[in-house]
């Protein structure tokens, strides 16, 4: 198994295997980068990106944890995982960032 990413294999014991694909990926080479293996199921941007579940972060692919949805494409984000992180949600609709460029609207 090889890194999607760096397309390299080695450092076995910080490759991550996508819970619905098992494609490997590095925890250094995730955007953004991952601090340890995650204790619980793990999938890769282009899985959530093409079925993410509702608590599923699109960043860090991961459930649980304080979460902000989009209003327009219904992905989800960490409130730590945004750029810049947030500390609380904003009041009313939020678009995400791809989903604001596209309509000129708030964004975080």
């Amino acid at each position: 198994v090889y890194c999607q990413v760096c397309c390299k294999g080695g450092a076995d014991h910080l490759l991550l295997l996508c819970d619905s694909c098992d494609r490997g990926f590095h925890t250094y080479c995730c955007t953004p980068p991952l601090e340890k293996i995650p204790e619980d199921d793990w999938f890769c941007l282009r899985c959530v990106a093409n079925n993410t579940p509702e608590d599923m972060c699109t960043v860090c692919s991961t459930k649980g944890g304080k979460q902000l949805g989009c209003s327009k494409c219904l992905r989800n984000y960490h409130l730590t995982c945004l750029n810049p992180p947030l500390y609380k949600p904003p009041r009313g609709d939020w678009q995400c960032s791809t989903c604001a460029k596209s309509s000129n609207s708030k964004t975080i």
